[in-house]
């Protein structure tokens, strides 16, 4: 038998204009040392983008390393991404730039890395935990600055402006969960709320500025 757990699952992408606009299905694996990896496959139709991501992270969701690739316009780019507690490494292909190199050194390792998948953002989130509770300013990466994560990959650093607002029962195509609350400020006018379970499964995302909402559908554990 598997030492390690194993959910997969599917998100649907809304648009308050015309429902559906895109989805994503992921796989989730926890193994005893406390790591845990996602691989998914993100659509979304009107760009259109397909992304294929690979992402492990430590047992305090702190990023590992990350295998990222987008195809858009009948063009691919895709990177490699390797973290640790002196540098973020970054080897990609992209389309019309060819081949680059990143390197960077930070003070320690990187609280999150955002490579766009939707079931990605729970994780994000877990990084408010290594610091005290408010409002608060945390220093990471994404593989784009793009909210659609249509550029790149690359290393962008990032600021996220976040806070935990009280828990809430979440009912979902995808189940009811006691979930977290988190809100992340782009301003005081753009906001995006995250629901994600104590483990930090993703269960939903309400942008209104976007007026996009990202929703769990399905989840098992096999």
């Amino acid at each position: 038998m598997p030492d390690y757990v194993t959910t997969r699952g599917k998100i649907l992408y809304l648009s308050d204009g015309t429902g559906e606009c895109g989805r994503e299905w992921f796989h989730r694996t926890e193994h005893p040392d406390g790591t845990r990896t996602y691989r998914t496959v993100s659509e979304i139709d009107e760009l259109p983008l397909l992304r294929d991501v690979t992402h492990t992270a430590l047992a305090d969701f702190r990023p590992l390393e990350c295998y990222a690739r987008i195809r858009l316009g009948g063009e691919w780019s895709a990177a490699w991404f390797l973290f640790d507690d002196d540098h973020v490494t970054c080897e990609a292909q992209l389309a019309g730039m060819g081949r680059i190199t990143q390197r960077i050194a930070v003070p320690e390792r990187a609280p999150y890395f955002g490579p766009h998948p939707v079931c990605g953002d729970a994780w994000v989130m877990a990084s408010y935990d290594l610091g005290s509770p408010g409002r608060k300013a945390i220093d990471g990466f994404l593989s784009s600055k793009l909210v659609t994560g249509s550029d790149g990959p690359w290393i962008a650093p990032y600021t996220i402006d976040i806070d935990e607002l009280p828990r809430e029962t979440v009912e979902v195509l995808g189940g009811t969960f006691d979930t977290r609350h988190f809100r992340i400020f782009y301003d005081e006018a753009k906001q995006q709320d995250t629901w994600v379970t104590d483990d930090f499964h993703f269960v939903k995302l309400r942008n209104n500025e976007l007026a996009v909402e990202c929703v769990l559908i399905e989840m098992e554990q096999v």
